[in-house]
């Protein structure tokens, strides 16, 4: 993976000057392009609609071609995270209350965090965070590396804040965030009730724990299975209204 973004930073350290030189020509004219060619306002309507409104934090061929010299530079807090959480921690190795052994990496922790037995859940959440406590500097390391790439970031294309930046590329409004924050908070009291009816319907004594906000507050006398065919239907059926070309479904059946 890492060969293939450094290829792909290659590619758009050489294709830097594209940006700058459509810019050139342009928003009036680039506009009565498409319209005067619907295959180009078809094709490639949406990606120069964007190209022009990232305009004002474009940088001319010589600093896009630097930008992009960095891509690879900025993989790698992503990079180092993934190498130590996929392959280099050392996940505890834990027996359940039913005799069960379980290597705790990060998606049986997911699993079994929310297993009946609350003694289990403790066992679970304890082993899995005191690894990664063991590892607290240099998740810390990998943190501050990504805030001060954001940081960069945000500076080079003179954005007023880390925030505007991040949001910039999928052109969402930074009010648009701040609101799902301040409702966030203003729930929190709803929150509150939902975990004081969690604690009443889990019988729990005392205060209720992070660990008791997974498990099921209902019992089931069946829980549902599904097949690798059953969830290749239900994959097909919700992609069905984005048209067949779209996904293939022949690739999909083979992978």
């Amino acid at each position: 993976m890492q060969q293939a973004n450094a290829l792909l930073a290659l590619v758009d350290e050489n294709t830097a000057w594209v940006k700058p030189e459509i810019l050139t020509i342009g928003a009036g004219k680039i506009a009565a392009l498409k319209n005067a060619d619907k295959n180009l306002a078809l094709r490639f309507g949406f990606y120069l609609d964007n190209m022009l409104r990232a305009a004002p934090r474009a940088l001319g061929a010589e600093g896009e071609a630097a930008i992009a010299l960095t891509e690879d530079i900025q993989q790698q807090p992503g990079y180092i995270y993934g190498q130590l959480s996929d392959s280099e921690l050392p996940y505890p190795v834990i027996k359940l209350s039913d005799g069960t052994e379980v290597r705790l990496d990060s998606a049986a922790y997911e699993k079994y965090r929310q297993v009946e037995n609350r003694a289990d859940r403790k066992l679970v959440f304890d082993s899995f965070w005191n690894a990664w406590k063991q590892f607290e500097g240099t998740t810390g390391g990998i943190l501050t590396s990504e805030a001060t790439k954001n940081e960069f970031l945000a500076e080079v294309r003179k954005f007023p804040g880390v925030l505007p930046s991040q949001l910039f590329d999928d052109n969402l409004p930074e009010v648009i965030y701040k609101t799902l924050v301040a409702q966030a908070n203003a729930g929190l009291p709803t929150l509150h009730r939902y975990f004081g009816l969690r604690k009443k319907l889990l019988g729990i004594q005392g205060e209720l724990d992070y660990y008791d906000v997974y498990p099921s507050m209902f019992t089931s006398e069946s829980v549902p299975r599904f097949s690798l065919p059953d969830a290749q239907a239900i994959t097909f059926e919700a992609l069905k209204p984005y048209g067949e070309s779209t996904w293939q479904r022949p690739v999909l059946t083979r992978r």
